[in-house]
């Protein structure tokens, strides 16, 4: 018998099944990269290409599940793609030509799994709800941090070149968990004008462009300095399991964050929330620009899971509340075709010349600047009652 995607587990299981995938992905990519003897600037090339895919990709995805086949279908689909072409970039190709448009594909799958399974703890959880966004969220944090210490200390004894056989596998799992879920019909409401339901979403709020604008500048400082975080590390003389460690502290220690996801919308507000996660975040990229320790850095990565816990929830939350219910899913994949996309673009390209060209304090001083300057355009789009009142 299929499970009914309001039942907690089914929905808990969902997201804990994206943090483990996630965790494959995205801490151990860029020495996967640089063990297939791709230098800096490749690899910031490489973090921008599947950036630029997503920002493409995302807002399709978002349409097509809400207004086409649904959201877990298209959860599903996603996951089997990110499946098939992990196993397509286990190959140990270490052409540029080859391995790039492998990248690009993968990422053209693997973005969507993240917003649209945000899209569903949404819908699961109500408008009434939506502050208990956080209690479902940290799973997938659990689930992340649990999996990058394993696969980082996997990658110690064995060898990194295994990481994109175990994400196949991870996405694999995922796909085949959206099968047992039950498939919600697709709104299929008109847009009544250009681009689909993301021209709806922007139709539907004047404040959703400005706010993509501050997430814009979050998204630049976020993939500059997380990108080039693991050759930080070990170029201090740290490994891949260091790396996992660190990954997985930051994950940790969402967890419990999240959890409190009502504790802080109600002392500080939605906007507040946000502002306090920037100012978090700054601080933790300052701090990585002059800390030599490899361990010391990897530690502080508990501070920077306390800002992106903060940041990323405020932001579901935000978006969640901005755009109507049958445009959630667009709604979401927009937020991280910004955040997650455009500002990755930007970030990892800008940030593979500045950390070749100028070393890693140069970098991680300029991601700071540029997420404090995110809390400064959000903290004045959302100065509204709906986001600038504490909630009770």
């Amino acid at each position: 018998m299929k499970a009914r995607i309001p039942a907690g587990t089914s929905v808990r299981a969902l997201f804990a099944l994206i943090g483990v995938c996630v965790a494959a992905f995205s801490p151990f990519l860029a020495l996967l990269l640089r063990d297939r003897g791709f230098d800096a600037s490749q690899i910031g090339l490489v973090f921008s290409a599947m950036a630029a895919t997503w920002m493409v990709a995302n807002p399709v995805w978002g349409h097509v599940a809400d207004m086409w086949i649904g959201r877990v279908p298209a959860l599903g689909i996603a996951a089997l793609g990110a499946a098939t072409m992990g196993l397509v970039f286990f190959l140990p190709e270490r052409s540029m030509l080859v391995a790039l448009p492998v990248v690009i594909l993968m990422a053209g799958f693997h973005g969507a799994v993240v917003p649209i399974g945000d899209a569903i703890a949404l819908d699961h959880l109500g408008t009434e709800n939506v502050h208990d966004y956080g209690l479902i969220r940290l799973w997938s944090s659990l689930g992340f941090a649990v999996a990058a210490i394993a696969f980082g200390a996997l990658s110690e004894v064995a060898r990194i070149g295994l990481m994109p056989l175990i994400y196949a596998a991870a996405m694999a799992t995922l796909a085949a968990w959206s099968a047992t879920m039950t498939r919600e019909m697709p709104a299929r409401v008109p847009t009544g004008g250009r681009f689909g339901s993301v021209g709806a979403a922007f139709r539907a709020s004047s404040r959703l462009a400005p706010l993509l604008v501050g997430m814009l500048l979050w998204g630049i400082g976020f993939a500059a300095a997380w990108t080039f975080l693991p050759l930080r590390i070990v170029g201090r003389g740290g490994g891949p399991l260091l790396v996992g460690i660190a990954a997985a502290v930051g994950a940790f220690i969402e967890v419990p964050v999240m959890r409190k996801s009502k504790w802080f919308t109600r002392r500080f507000s939605l906007r507040g929330v946000y502002v306090l996660g920037c100012a978090i975040y700054a601080s933790v990229f300052v701090a990585w620009a002059f800390i030599e320790s490899p361990v010391v850095i990897a530690v502080l990565n508990v501070f920077e899971g306390v800002g992106f816990a903060l940041l990323y929830m405020s932001g579901v939350m935000v978006v969640g509340k901005l755009v109507p219910k049958h445009l959630r899913a667009t709604g979401q994949s927009v937020m991280q075709m910004v955040g997650q996309g455009l500002g990755p673009v930007l970030g990892a390209s800008i940030g593979g010349v500045v950390y070749g060209r100028f070393g890693p304090r140069a970098l991680f001083i300029g991601a700071a600047a540029s997420t404090l300057l995110s809390a400064m355009v959000v903290w004045f789009t959302l100065a509204m009652p709906a986001f600038s009142e504490r909630h009770d």
